[in-house]
Order: C-alpha cells, then sequence, then structure tokens
C-alpha cells in the first residue's frame, strides 16, 4: 500500500524546478513501479514512472504537497461515458 492516495501532489525534490517532473499527481502504485501524470513544456500529459521502492524509502525527497479533484472528476466523466448509449 503506498503512503499515496490517488490525486495527491507528489513534489520530486531529485527534480529541479524547471523539470516538468517535479510537480504530479499520484495515479496508482504497483509493486515494482508508481506511476503519476505530470504535463509537460507543451502542456501535454505525461506519465511519470517511480520505482516503488525509491517512493516508500526516499520520505525526504518525494513529498505530498497537496491533491487535486482531477483523478476523481475523470474517473466519475469516465463511468458516465462508460454507461452512456453510443450510436
Amino acid at each position: 500500500m503506498s503512503r499515496f492516495k490517488h490525486g495527491d501532489l507528489v513534489l520530486n525534490k531529485w527534480a529541479g524546478e524547471s523539470n516538468p517532473i517535479r510537480v504530479s499527481v499520484f495515479i496508482k502504485s504497483g509493486k515494482e513501479h508508481t506511476y503519476c501524470v505530470a504535463i509537460d513544456e507543451s502542456g501535454k500529459f505525461i506519465e511519470v514512472r517511480y520505482y516503488t521502492s525509491d517512493i516508500e524509502k526516499q520520505t525526504d525527497k518525494f513529498v505530498n504537497v497537496g491533491r487535486t479533484d482531477a483523478y476523481d472528476i475523470l474517473k466519475a466523466d469516465l463511468i458516465k461515458a462508460k454507461e452512456a448509449p453510443h450510436a
């Protein structure tokens, strides 16, 4: 189980100030990898993948700096779209 929850904003202190993965949104954690989403310089979503062991052990380098409702909103919209009749 991860110390982060869906929608948590993760600050990666290893990444420099201008690095697009400095702040990302936690999506899920598995045995080997933890997945987040960030925005690159052009405003596109990018997947960020960390080793779960790094996230769990380096608590001073991967810090929760807040939360966004974006994960919950996207999830609800996807569920609604799956349930809607399609022509």
